[in-house]
């Protein structure tokens, strides 16, 4: 599916500009390693191949949680470029690549498309939602998946942690909305890009002071002679209200 109001032609350049300016290769041939967190994989797939197209280039990507991802880089692992979250300063201290911003992803909810939409206006509507589901799945917070994490956050500080990990599935590596298709929960929590990426489900937004995330490209220019420091925000064109653009906020 092409980016909302992006030729395909078009989001591709914005995808290589990215990829060029955090690695700083020159024209010649590379393969080019990327470590990404889950929640950009529908662009990622989609772009890659157009990328290589365009170019004489090579991209390889390993997709896990952004938490597994963050470990495997502060082991030592190899790589050219990481998209992750925003704002982890213990990664800045492992690359000497500037981060670059790309997008921003909501965290949020998700029913059926053919369930009524759940009020989820304010933090006691969100409260009221949560312990009316029947069957609840999340992404379990102890891999680091960022969905999972703010969803531990939130019923935490909602005060209903208890009662919602009772009737809760965590899980990992998963589209969470794929349970909702299969009849095997009546509410789900991940991020936006990744929940409509399941036809047939309905995204639900949470309150601000609960939502949102922003992605990076992070380049580990040390590794490779001759390529140098990322500079300058670029950003991946919005794609079906997935992502959005946020030129390095808050990073």
């Amino acid at each position: 599916m092409p980016y909302s109001g992006e030729t395909p032609c078009i989001s591709c350049a914005y995808f290589a500009i990215g990829l060029l300016i955090a690695t700083g290769i020159d024209t010649h041939a590379a393969q080019i390693k990327v470590l990404s967190a889950k929640a950009p994989r529908q662009f990622l797939e989609e772009l890659g191949p157009q990328f290589e197209r365009a170019t004489s280039h090579k991209v390889t990507i390993s997709y896990d949680e952004a938490g597994i991802i963050r470990k495997r880089i502060m082991d030592g692992e190899s790589f050219d470029v990481t998209v992750l979250p925003a704002g982890w300063d213990e990664i800045r201290g492992k690359i000497s690549g500037a981060p670059i911003g790309i997008g921003h992803t909501d965290f949020g909810m998700a029913v059926l498309a053919s369930a009524p939409t759940p009020d989820t206006s304010s933090n006691d509507a969100v409260k009221r939602t949560l312990l009316a589901a029947k069957s609840i799945v999340y992404t379990d917070p102890k891999t680091g998946g960022i969905a999972g994490v703010l969803f531990a956050r939130m019923i935490e500080r909602l005060g209903i942690a208890d009662e919602i990990n009772k009737k809760s599935k965590l899980v990992a590596g998963a589209l969470n909305a794929t349970f909702l298709v299969k009849g095997e929960a009546d509410l789900i929590a991940q991020l936006s890009s990744e929940i409509l990426a399941v036809p047939s489900v309905q995204f639900v937004p949470v309150p601000p002071r609960f939502s949102g995330k922003s992605y990076v490209f992070w380049s580990d220019c040390d590794q490779h002679e001759g390529r140098r420091r990322g500079q300058g925000p670029t950003s991946i064109p919005n794609r079906a209200g997935r992502w959005v653009g946020d030129q390095s906020e808050g990073l």
